[in-house]
């Protein structure tokens, strides 16, 4: 379940850009296979004051996006 918040660093800075050039702050992702239903969730994406990019799941709790980088 921690994998979700996981997504890739490309994927992670064009969120980050539509973001930064939306003037609201935030844009849509989709979640598929959401916590192992297998159903597909859309989520909004915020950016915070330090820009980092979070959403609220379901009970209204901040869940911070984290960048996978391959080396």
């Amino acid at each position: 379940m921690d994998n979700i918040n996981k997504i890739y660093d490309s994927e992670y800075t064009m969120l980050f850009n539509k973001c930064t050039n939306n003037k609201s702050k935030y844009t849509y992702k989709f979640f598929y296979n959401y916590k192992d239903t297998g159903f597909i969730r859309k989520f909004r994406i915020y950016l915070d004051s330090k820009n980092k990019l979070f959403y609220f799941d379901e009970n209204n709790k901040t869940n911070y996006l984290k960048k996978i980088v391959y080396v």
